[in-house]
C-alpha cells in the first residue's frame, strides 16, 4: 500500500510511471547520458517498487554507460557486463548483510571465484543503505551506503558511500570499484577504482584509478586517468 501512495504521490509531481509502479522522473536520461553513476544511484530509491525486469534493464543500461565512458578496451571490461537474459535480483529498502554470493553461467554451473566469463548471470544487488558481504564473486552492487567485502573478486561496485574491500582479485579477477566516497583496500590486483574523495591500498599490483585525486599505497603504484565525471558533483 505504501508503494501505491508513493507512486499516486510521484506522479503527482509530474513524474513518469515505468513497469512494476516503479517512478523514474524525466531528469533520468539527462543523467544516464551525464552522470551514468548517479543514474546507477538512483536505482536504490526504487528497491521497492521497481519490478525486477524494470531493475535489470536499467541497471545494464547504466553499466554499459559507465563501461563505455572507461578508456580501456572492450575486452577488458566485457565480462563485466550483465547478461541479456534475466538475472537473480536482491533488493532492501535499508541495510543488507551476506555471506557468501556466487552467480551461475549461461549453463545453471556455479562461477568459480575469480572467474570471469562473459554473458555470466550475474546477481544484481540494489540497496538503500549498506551492503556487507564475506565473499562476493561476479556481482553487480548498487549501494546508497557503504559497502564492505572481505573477498572480492570479478564485482561491479556502485556505491554511495565509502568502500572497504579485503583482498580484491587475488585470483585474477579484479574488481570495478567506483564511489562517492572514499576507497580502501588492503589487497588489491587488477582492479579499476573511482573514488572521488581518494583510495588507499597496503598492495595494488596492476591497479588503475581514474578521477582519484589522492591514491595511498604501501607497495605498489596506481596510475590516474582523469575521465568525465559519473558522478554528479555535490
Amino acid at each position: 500500500m505504501k508503494s501505491v501512495l508513493r507512486c499516486i504521490a510521484a506522479l503527482a509531481a509530474g513524474s513518469l510511471m515505468l513497469s512494476g509502479c516503479a517512478i523514474f522522473d524525466g531528469n533520468r536520461n539527462t543523467a544516464l547520458n551525464t552522470y551514468p553513476g548517479s543514474y546507477m544511484l538512483s536505482l536504490t530509491q526504487q528497491a521497492e517498487t521497481a519490478s525486477d525486469e524494470q531493475l535489470h534493464k536499467e541497471a545494464r543500461k547504466g553499466l554499459d554507460a559507465i563501461l563505455l565512458a572507461l578508456p580501456v578496451g572492450k575486452n577488458d571490461t566485457a565480462s563485466y557486463k550483465i547478461s541479456a537474459q534475466p538475472v537473480q535480483i536482491m533488493r532492501r529498502s535499508g541495510n543488507l548483510e551476506i555471506s557468501h554470493l556466487m552467480p551461475k553461467d549461461a549453463s545453471g554451473i556455479p562461477v568459480a571465484p575469480g572467474q570471469r566469463i562473459p554473458g555470466a548471470a550475474k546477481t544484481v544487488i540494489v540497496v538503500d543503505g549498506n551492503f556487507q558481504a564475506s565473499h562476493a564473486s561476479n556481482v553487480l552492487i548498487i549501494a546508497a551506503g557503504d559497502v564492505s567485502i572481505s573477498h572480492s573478486a570479478g564485482n561491479v561496485v556502485i556505491a554511495g558511500g565509502d568502500v572497504d574491500i579485503g583482498h580484491d582479485g587475488s585470483m585474477g579477477a579484479g574488481s570495478l570499484v567506483f564511489t562517492q566516497g572514499k576507497v580502501q583496500i588492503s589487497h588489491a590486483n587488477n582492479s579499476l577504482v573511482y573514488a572521488s574523495n581518494g583510495a588507499q591500498m597496503s598492495f595494488a599490483t596492476r591497479v588503475r584509478s581514474f578521477n582519484t585525486p589522492t591514491r595511498k599505497t604501501s607497495h605498489g603504484h596506481v596510475n590516474n586517468t582523469k575521465i568525465d565525471d559519473l558522478f554528479k558533483p555535490e
